[in-house]
């Protein structure tokens, strides 16, 4: 008995570097959590009826915006890359939905609205 707790001891002991690095990972990303959070919010509260490149601008504007009040933000974070789920949005691809930005993120305002949104379609 003793032989396999010390063995199960010594497999996990080579994840405590692993576990150590993605605490202070996950430390850093809850710092940035609140800007995170604000900039993918506000696109998905007004950005449905705008083509990609307002909406783009409009995520730059926001990022600098943010940034600039001293609300810590993640680098380079997008709308669909926070409320984004790969597997779900895989599933959109498979079911036909175009694999361009602005689809994608017309699909996560879809399914994380509470009403109808407005959306502009880019397949006219």
């Amino acid at each position: 008995m003793l032989y396999r707790a010390d063995k199960m001891i010594g497999g996990l002991a080579g994840e405590k570097t692993r576990w150590t690095q993605k605490s202070i990972e996950l430390g850093e990303k809850q710092t940035m959590l609140n800007g995170d959070c604000l900039l993918a919010s506000g696109l998905l509260s007004y950005g449905g009826p705008f083509i990609s490149q307002y909406r783009e601008a409009l995520e730059e504007l926001w990022r600098t915006k943010i940034k600039e009040v001293g609300v810590k933000i993640s680098p380079g974070i997008t709308m669909k890359g926070l409320l984004g789920n790969p597997i779900e949005i895989r599933s959109w691809s498979v079911s036909g939905l175009p694999g361009d930005n602005l689809s994608v993120e017309n699909g996560i305002i879809m399914f994380n609205s509470r009403r109808w949104p407005l959306m502009i379609d880019p397949q006219t």
